[in-house]
């Protein structure tokens, strides 16, 4: 892949899961940032999802299909919607042609037309109703984004780098890509909290599940929440058998 071009083959792998750990991670750091890019991203999204219910997925892209596209309830809301309109389409198209087996053909031919375009016109209506759905429960934001690694414990973050970022009125998110430290990644779930490091009195929030990438995390936090000051995010894994185990250390980061 060239350094400021990321074509549709590496999305198509990115989405799957398939790429090195190292480009896994550029690409997702370019996504906080580039809207060009996450369009692209979108565009791919739907037609893994065509192809998954076409059967054209060879069988190795199938399992990364399931396994590590579906992670996020988003992309398996969207496969539930394209398959409940695959499903409406194809069974309509069975009953016309059974339809024209019967002593009533000659009826049926004469509303060929009005059959089809009413077809058209429900699934264009039903396409319409999606697609306002999901502008309207995932309007267009702007973000600020950081890319964080992880650091010892220290409740008061003495002595460590923190990472810093202005967040002006006009930002609604703060998207943090927190990189795991090497062989913690690849537990099924994962839970991230967030802690005010400068107010004792502040609890914890809890904030998840994370968006999962190749060896790091994406949490998303609206500015809204957050005030001036230090903050420290720790990650929990959650393993197939429930258990949940904390990872050592914590994401430092200020809010100017």
């Amino acid at each position: 892949m060239a350094p400021n071009h990321v074509d549709q083959p590496t999305i198509r792998q990115y989405l799957l899961g398939s790429l090195p750990s190292e480009l896994q991670q550029r690409v997702e750091e370019r996504l906080l940032t580039e809207a060009e890019l996450l369009e692209s991203l979108e565009i791919e999204e739907d037609e893994l999802i065509d192809e998954y219910l076409a059967e054209k997925l060879s069988e190795e892209e199938r399992q990364k299909f399931e396994q590590y596209f579906l992670g996020t309830p988003e992309r398996q809301q969207n496969l539930r919607f394209a398959r409940a309109l695959r499903r409406y389409v194809v069974t309509t198209a069975s009953q016309n042609t059974a339809a024209s087996a019967t002593p009533f053909a000659r009826f049926r031919d004469n509303q060929t037309w009005g059959t089809r375009a009413a077809i058209a016109l429900v699934i264009i209506v039903v396409a319409s109703a999606f697609w306002l759905f999901r502008t309207n429960t995932s309007p267009s934001l702007t973000s600020a984004a950081l890319a964080l690694n992880i650091s010892a414990d220290n409740n008061r973050a003495a002595g460590v780098d923190v990472a810093k970022v202005h967040l002006p009125r006009n930002i609604d998110e703060l998207r943090l890509s927190l990189r795991l430290p090497e062989g913690t990644s690849g537990a099924p779930r994962y839970r991230v909290t967030l802690d005010y490091v400068d107010s004792a009195q502040a609890q914890p929030r809890s904030f998840g599940p994370p968006e999962q990438g190749a060896g790091s995390l994406l949490v998303v936090i609206p500015t809204a929440e957050l005030a001036r000051g230090r903050y420290a995010l720790k990650v929990f894994a959650t393993q197939s058998d429930g258990t949940e185990q904390r990872i050592p250390g914590a994401y430092y980061f200020e809010v100017e």
